[in-house]
């Protein structure tokens, strides 16, 4: 199956911390010059990810990874949870990234394979399930 991006689709209410009013648009853009900035040492973004394409009911899905662009901030380098979160089975996936200020950077989870029960295949409906946390340090 050939690789699809989801992209963060709404804010969740419990996200917090953020400079101004941020709108989803500036964070899935895939644009370096529309971000969010964290203005609060409490921060944290939750919200849902467009869905697969109905077309891809049918396909199997290998894995999944989660990817971040961020950089660090005065303080020098920065660390972020990045996880995935299900409607049913809650949180999981989580990882703790890196992010150097050295400049805007990617970083990625391990690619995931199961479900959070680690031994049930990933399908359509349960990726659709699925929403994505961003939480800076």
């Amino acid at each position: 199956m050939a690789t699809v991006i989801l992209r963060p689709s709404s804010i969740g209410a419990s996200t917090t911390g953020w400079a101004l009013s941020p709108t989803v648009s500036q964070i899935n853009d895939d644009n370096d010059s529309t971000y969010w900035m964290q203005n609060h040492a409490i921060c944290y973004y939750h919200g849902a990810l467009d869905d697969l394409d109905s077309s891809l009911s049918g396909a199997t899905i290998n894995s999944f990874t989660i990817s971040g662009r961020a950089a660090g901030g005065k303080r020098g380098a920065a660390d972020a949870q990045m996880s995935l979160i299900h409607s049913t089975d809650g949180i999981f996936a989580t990882e703790t990234e890196n992010f150097p200020n050295t400049g805007i950077t990617t970083r990625t989870t391990t690619s995931r394979t199961t479900q959070q029960d680690g031994s049930s295949a990933l399908t359509y409906a349960y990726i659709n399930a699925c929403e994505v946390v961003f939480n800076p340090d």
